[in-house]
């Protein structure tokens, strides 16, 4: 078991804000209307790969309304693949304020969390797949993490939380491509399309 020192004082008591369960028609949810995610082309090919053969395995995430409807917080791309599919959705009790918050929260904290490059690895040569679009998923895995490693490495400043200490030291080649996009969303995508197939690449602002 991994040990974490998170250096805060330790809270009990958090309140359980998750009342129940439901399946519904994921047509009759509502999409929050201040979702920032935008899910291109290649993203939704990922998830139809993985629902293809996976199948749901992780329930979307909704609040009450204040007209008595569901309103999505986590799971507009999966709503949007099949409006008519019966999906299971927990309830949290969420103010419609406090539903915003926690829109905000969801991707960042994930991608907070450090991969274990090892352990991923193995999971790798665990689990190889024929189908090419899952198999490039699955390099994307602590990707941005080692451009991360290496950047904190040159200034030599320390990571937070666990973290692997033998990080090569021996000079790497790099080739660099530029692109122009035409828009903010056109630069999102292509980074994201990038990163998909194996590249480390990040958003710079013209």
């Amino acid at each position: 078991m991994t040990a974490y020192n998170t250096n805060t004082t330790p809270v009990t008591g958090w309140r359980n804000r998750v009342t129940g369960h439901a399946r519904v028609r994921a047509a009759d949810l509502v999409p929050h209307p201040l979702n920032p995610r935008n899910h291109p082309d290649f993203q939704a090919q990922a998830l139809t790969a993985v629902l293809n053969r996976l199948g749901f395995a992780r329930s979307l995430l909704a609040y009450r309304r204040k007209d008595g409807r569901l309103g999505l917080i986590d799971g507009h791309l999966r709503q949007s693949l099949n409006p008519q599919a019966e999906v299971e959705v927990e309830i949290v009790d969420l103010t419609e304020d406090e539903a915003g918050e926690l829109l905000l929260c969801l991707d960042p904290l994930a991608r907070l969390a450090l991969t274990d490059q090892e352990r991923a690895e193995t999971l790798r040569q665990l689990h190889q797949v024929d189908n090419p679009t899952l198999a490039q998923l699955f390099t994307t895995v602590g990707q941005a993490e080692d451009e991360l490693r290496q950047l904190l490495g040159q200034f030599d400043k320390p990571l937070v939380g666990p973290q692997k200490t033998d990080i090569p030291t021996a000079d790497i080649r790099k080739w660099l491509v530029v692109a122009e996009c035409p828009s903010e969303e056109d630069q999102a995508e292509l980074v994201s399309e990038l990163r998909l197939r194996g590249f480390t690449c990040r958003s710079m602002a013209s």
